[in-house]
């Protein structure tokens, strides 16, 4: 499950990995695509929020424990001290993806731009959960205020729809009108 080994390795050698850890580590299953591994803590807001993503079916959501983050960081040499929720595990590619994930219940300009620069000290990519309204204006502004070099990709889900977003989609204009 080690982010950077999976990257690098074939389809085959990442979908046998993701396989091996799935007989050997010890863990609850939630739903068919939310593994919680034995020893991992979530809180309710972040299994409401991986239930929710769950439901696209295109992931594994992999809460890992700390030992599994320990073990992560030294074998992709990270010596940061910084923790990320889960990990995503493409359902195609078998590629694992480190994400942090913010829920918005009161989503003004300045909560979205505080959780994407919190979330990002957590992980370079983000779950974003807008659970209470607000316009599609005000959600622009604070995307465009929160986004850093640091942050890849922003999983969104907004009015009940997941988007995917990259830096080049939220500073365009026609692209991101179109998505929300």
């Amino acid at each position: 499950m080690v982010e950077q080994s999976l990257h690098k390795a074939t389809l085959k050698t990442r979908k046998h990995t993701f396989q091996l850890m799935m007989e050997e580590e010890c863990f609850d299953k939630l739903h068919d695509n939310i593994i919680i591994m034995k020893g991992a803590k979530p809180n309710e807001t972040e299994i409401q929020t991986a239930k929710k993503l769950a439901k696209t079916d295109e992931y594994y959501l992999v809460f890992p424990n700390d030992g599994q983050i320990k073990e992560i960081r030294s074998l992709t040499r990270n010596v940061s001290n910084k923790r990320n929720d889960i990990y995503l595990i493409d359902k195609k590619t078998f590629k694992a993806i480190a994400v942090d994930i913010k829920t918005c219940g009161n989503p003004s300009i300045e909560t979205i731009i505080s959780h994407l620069s919190e979330g990002v000290n957590q992980a370079p990519n983000l779950i974003l959960d807008i659970t209470g309204k607000v316009s599609k204006l005000k959600l622009i502004k604070g995307l465009r205020g929160g986004w850093s070099k640091r942050l890849k990709f922003l999983y969104l889900n907004y009015h009940g729809h997941w988007h995917l977003l990259d830096k080049a989609k939220v500073f365009d204009n026609n692209q991101l009108n179109k998505l929300l």
